[in-house]
């Protein structure tokens, strides 16, 4: 794609997408997060949330990028290397980097980095997220969360149906049992597409087949931030993988799976 194109759609979609309050570009100073935020430590046992202070409601926010990676299953039986890959290590990740011209990018950032500040504030463990950021054309992101989430952390609620799309030969069946695994409505991944048309609206299609997004194209995403406590290691930085614009379903915040979030 032609850069100078490039930078024109990525202008249109952050243009598009900075009606939303929570464009996480708004954060990126301490004072705002103060101001607007607050950390919810009683509403889950050995979890931290990020929450708003009026609604008191867990914040999702609004970031924008190019694509660079996106690793979706569909999981597989055909290993021929005859590895044994654990279902703990079964991760969905999606990588975005932003344009040196563009300073809602770096503010994001610097609105990551904030945000993880506070919640360290209150734990003796440091996270464990790289502060680095690359120089060059562009810093990158990337968000991770695991494919499966163990039964204990999760609420009847939240369980839906694996996809045929994730599992088409049947390898992760036997793992969806109620003190095993199960797969939440986190861990689906839902996909919305913004065309342009010639007079200069938007219009989207929701609900997309991940392999219409490819390296190069510009997205909107939506994530939340916590800390959880897990069993025989630190707090961890938790970044809900979510695509598509959504309420908070619930007053209280949902307990969320480990996932890692890495700036590098």
């Amino acid at each position: 794609m032609d850069d100078e194109v490039l930078k024109t759609e990525y202008h249109d979609v952050i243009t598009f997408c900075n009606n939303s309050s929570s464009q996480l570009a708004g954060y990126g100073d301490i004072q705002q997060v103060l101001a607007e935020t607050m950390v919810d430590s009683e509403s889950q046992p050995d979890t931290l949330f990020i929450v708003s202070q009026d609604s008191r409601k867990e914040m999702v926010f609004h970031m924008q990028g190019i694509v660079l990676e996106v690793a979706l299953p569909p999981v597989r039986g055909n290993n021929t290397n005859n590895q044994r890959v654990s279902v703990n290590q079964l991760q969905q990740s999606v990588t975005i980097v932003g344009l040196d011209s563009n300073c809602q990018f770096t503010d994001a950032l610097a609105a990551i980095s904030c945000l993880l500040d506070l919640l360290s504030q209150l734990e003796a463990n440091r996270i464990r997220a790289s502060q680095q950021m690359r120089t060059g054309h562009g810093a990158q992101v990337t968000f991770r969360n695991r494919l499966l989430t163990p039964s204990h952390m999760v609420n009847e609620e939240d369980v839906v149906v694996l996809p045929v799309a994730i599992d088409p030969h049947n390898m992760l069946s036997k793992e969806l049992q109620p003190n095993k695994f199960s797969f939440t409505e986190d861990s689906k991944v839902s996909l919305e597409k913004y065309n342009r048309t010639p007079d200069g609206q938007y219009i989207h299609t929701i609900d997309l087949d991940p392999c219409v997004f490819c390296p190069g194209q510009v997205i909107n995403r939506l994530d939340s931030m916590a800390l959880m406590s897990t069993v025989g290691a630190s707090l961890v930085q938790l970044a809900e993988m979510a695509s598509r614009s959504r309420e908070v379903r619930r007053p209280l915040p949902r307990k969320r799976r480990q996932e890692i979030l890495k700036m590098a």
